[in-house]
């Protein structure tokens, strides 16, 4: 073969790699171009999975919270805004209380997955609450508040104690009771048999059985954050609780509200008529008296 045969088979080689390169090229642009659009149609329409959805939501109340902090007004208006923030645990703290011993001071956590009791251990501290009754305790801000209750010493007390659930060990200090720079702060009277209920960083103690055995039906609301300040709840609308004490009170996050219920106010057998519950608004600050559907439970 002569040597120009040899040169046009070369160029013939190289002419049909060049086609071949074109052809593949005709057909993969415009495949590329095709999922790059169907990519974004499916971005733009497709549903945000569970996860992203929450994490979307975190982020909406975690912007609300950061307004809320910044607006004017009290505690309670703030909770209006950032109840949805409040910790909902999968257990619960159990403090003091009576038996055939007497009075008692032992703390234990109930681990609701696990349907179990145990004991906690508490750091020895100063300030520890002690034996008492008739005490009432929350987990609110990452902290367990305890107020009031009756003692072997009193009948009924101020005591505020915290415990930050956050660290290890876990141990009781003294805040917010009235003694040192905070001796003229408001606070609550001596009471026990109270209401309260933790709401975000706040705890709400409704009423109670005070000094002299009276029947109290005062509000306050107790800042977790800072130095542990309260702040009194001033009666507001046309509706008011009336005094009682041993009622139960819980908050209904995302109706931003709190629900009381029950009670005894020493003469009658039912502070409010089966049927019925007392609602506070966080948004509006007022009370009001709710007909429940159905018959409802008796008794205080």
């Amino acid at each position: 073969m002569s040597s120009w045969e040899d040169d046009d088979e070369e160029v013939d080689s190289g002419y049909m790699s060049t086609s071949t390169f074109t052809l593949i090229m005709s057909y993969l642009i415009p495949l590329f171009f095709t999922s790059v659009f169907f990519w974004l149609a499916i971005s733009i329409f497709r549903k945000p999975s569970a996860s992203e959805q929450a994490e979307t939501e975190y982020k909406r109340h975690e912007r609300a919270a950061s307004e809320a902090e910044a607006s004017e007004g009290g505690m309670l208006q703030k909770v209006a805004k950032t109840v949805r923030r409040a910790i909902v645990g999968d257990g619960a703290f159990l403090y003091g209380g009576f038996n055939d011993s007497g009075f008692l001071s032992d703390l234990h956590y109930y681990n609701g997955p696990k349907f179990e009791w145990r004991e906690v251990k508490q750091g020895l501290s100063s300030s520890e609450p002690g034996s008492r009754v008739h005490v009432r305790a929350e987990c609110a801000g990452g902290f367990l508040v305890m107020f009031g209750g009756s003692s072997q010493k009193e009948d009924c007390t101020d005591d505020l104690f915290v415990m930050d659930i956050r660290k290890s060990p876990l141990a009781w200090r003294r805040a917010g009771g009235g003694e040192g720079d905070d001796a003229d702060a408001p606070r609550p009277k001596p009471r026990y048999g109270h209401a309260m209920c933790g709401v975000g960083d706040v705890v709400v103690v409704m009423g109670g059985l005070g000094e002299g055995e009276t029947y109290l039906n005062d509000m306050w609301v107790l800042d977790t954050k800072g130095n542990f300040s309260w702040e009194y709840v001033k009666p507001g609308g046309s509706y008011w609780p009336r005094a009682r004490d041993s009622h139960a009170m819980c908050a209904l996050e995302d109706e931003g509200m709190l629900v009381l219920w029950g009670g005894f106010d020493g003469a009658s057998s039912s502070v409010v008529p089966p049927g019925v519950i007392e609602t506070f608004d966080f948004g509006k600050a007022t009370w009001e008296e709710t007909v429940t559907c159905g018959e409802g439970p008796g008794g205080g």
